[in-house]
């Protein structure tokens, strides 16, 4: 049943179908928060001005409206990789820990770049460039078979991890502790820089806008 994608990626008996809906879904999340995050706060502006709601409400509301766009692509994903795909459920425990990861990241990450998308308005469109790039940047279409460009670029991209530790458990069972580590620790960074951000930058948002 994989017959046509291990042949095109010369990796035979590869599960690649589930390696790219899984990913793609993933990084739609992804592609979805980063842009979002640094336009939030124009995004909201009325709101911001004529109202005194926290702004972490605003936060909250674009995780909440990635995360249903997500729920919607996995009902697709999931009859996909049902018919076509090897999937193992044994390891659907691994998904709530890492939607919490996912979700605090995206917090921080909001925090972070909502303060600088409203200082400098371009910032979005670049940011929106940078990650139209990132997508062919990360194992989504493509395997980083090992000693490769490929491997070294999957290797540095962060993004590659926060894939891993939902796709690898699904795809092959394996729970990597490298990728858990690593992106636990940059979504420590990712809080602790937005933190900092937000904080600096809060009183200043409504003349910015």
């Amino acid at each position: 049943k994989q017959l046509i994608f291990a042949q095109l990626f010369q990796v035979d008996g590869y599960d690649f179908l589930s390696h790219l809906v899984i990913g793609f879904a993933l990084f739609t999340f992804v592609s979805t928060v980063i842009p979002g995050g640094a336009g939030l706060f124009n995004a909201n502006r009325t709101w911001i001005l004529s109202s005194n709601l926290p702004y972490t409400l605003y936060v909250n509301k674009l995780i909440l409206q990635s995360f249903i766009e997500l729920g919607l692509l996995t009902i697709s994903a999931t009859i996909l990789l049902l018919l076509w795909g090897d999937l193992h459920p044994s390891a659907l425990w691994t998904i709530p820990p890492a939607l919490l990861l996912y979700y605090l990241s995206a917090y921080g990450t909001c925090l972070l770049l909502a303060p600088i998308g409203a200082r400098v308005r371009d910032s979005v469109y670049a940011i929106q460039t940078v990650m139209r790039m990132l997508f062919f940047a990360t194992p989504i279409v493509w395997l980083p078979t090992p000693g490769t460009l490929r491997a070294e670029i999957a290797r540095w991209n962060p993004f590659t991890y926060y894939l891993d530790i939902i796709r690898m458990p699904l795809m092959n069972g394996d729970v990597s502790t490298q990728s858990w580590l690593i992106v636990t620790g940059i979504t420590g960074l990712l809080l602790i820089a937005g933190f900092v951000a937000f904080t600096i930058a809060r009183k200043k948002v409504a003349y910015w806008i």
